[in-house]
């Protein structure tokens, strides 16, 4: 991938999936989401298909 199609964000306290108050909690909140989103324009047109 060229490092212009990659970008990082970091949430913190801000987007917790849990509360931090017990161990498991903790537990949960390290983690890493990774989002894949396709280029649409790269994407094949469906234009003419019929669907039969």
């Amino acid at each position: 991938m060229k490092p212009s199609q990659v970008g990082a964000a970091g949430y913190a306290e801000y987007d917790p999936a849990a509360g931090n108050a017990t161990p498991d909690g903790q537990k949960q909140n390290r983690r890493i989401e990774i989002v894949v989103e396709p280029n649409l324009s790269e994407l094949p047109s469906l234009e003419g298909l019929t669907g039969k």
